[in-house]
């Protein structure tokens, strides 16, 4: 009979990720130490471009750079970063398992329970379980949904709708799930916002009723992607950089721009 091996990483990538854990760790209790964020935070993944073998490159679709390290961030919705983490087991072991998603940001949001923060989140992190979880936190989920998550009302899920209609079902903790359908269905929840439709006004000035939920997901759920797309502008990285490498420089890019939203937080509160 044989035994399975178990995986180790090979040293040079202990040693390596050890190294950029360090800065990583320096930059989230630095933020930590010098910035506390306002009420509405995002949470998204991020990539650093790499091609070459490694371990633990990912493919995200619909990002800019689709093959790479992948890092979580914790965002204000301009962009300004708050923490970080890489997806690696060598680098995060305890994040591994089971329930990968809701290690991931119940460690991202650790230093900002009980506080009535407000987390932006895609559908591959959101469930009923989790959200109530962190309403017990006092902390406030709204986002995306996936249909196959556990805990979905089964009524909302079966509901045929037209366009423009919408349904959602309240739990007896007062959490929302809802069903809306414009060009598709669309499945959200939220433990802040209920399912009350608002008319906003569209990019071509048509007035369209939408629910005020996916409006406040919309708004301030972009903070990661905003900041790849000012990273992209002035890019330092270079293609024949090792991994390691890269990342660090990636990391220090994101300190330049959290400098910069610093900097303009500052002048704007001097000026009031």
């Amino acid at each position: 009979m044989f035994k399975k091996k178990k995986y180790s990483a090979p040293r040079y990538i202990l040693r390596h990720s050890s190294a950029f854990n360090v800065l990583i760790d320096i930059f989230n209790s630095r933020m930590e130490l010098v910035y506390y964020p306002n009420k509405e935070l995002s949470l998204d993944e991020s990539m650093v471009l790499w091609r070459g073998r490694l371990r633990f490159r990912q493919y995200i679709k619909g990002k800019r750079h689709k093959f790479g390290i992948k890092l979580y961030v914790l965002c204000e919705p301009n962009g300004l970063s708050l923490k970080v983490i890489v997806y690696s087991e060598s680098a995060a072991p305890q994040l591994g398992g089971s329930q990968h998603t809701e290690k991931v940001v119940l460690t991202l949001l650790r230093e900002k329970f009980s506080v009535g923060h407000a987390i932006y989140m895609e559908n591959s992190y959101n469930s009923v379980k989790l959200t109530e979880d962190l309403l017990d936190k006092k902390t406030y989920v709204t986002g995306t949904l996936r249909a196959n998550k556990k805990g979905n009302p089964a009524d909302i899920l079966k509901y045929q709708l037209k366009k423009g209609e919408s349904i959602n079902q309240h739990n007896n903790q007062g959490i929302c799930v809802m069903k809306w359908k414009d060009r598709r269905e669309m499945l959200a929840i939220s433990s802040e916002f209920n399912g009350e439709l608002e008319e906003v006004t569209t990019q071509r000035g048509q007035v369209q009723r939408k629910p005020q939920l996916i409006n406040k997901y919309n708004n301030s759920m972009s903070g990661v992607d905003h900041a790849d797309q000012m990273l992209a502008y002035y890019s330092c990285e270079h293609k024949t950089f090792v991994w390691f490498k890269k990342l660090a420089i990636h990391m220090f890019q994101i300190m330049l721009l959290n400098f910069y939203h610093l900097y303009k937080i500052g002048t704007y509160s001097e000026e009031t």
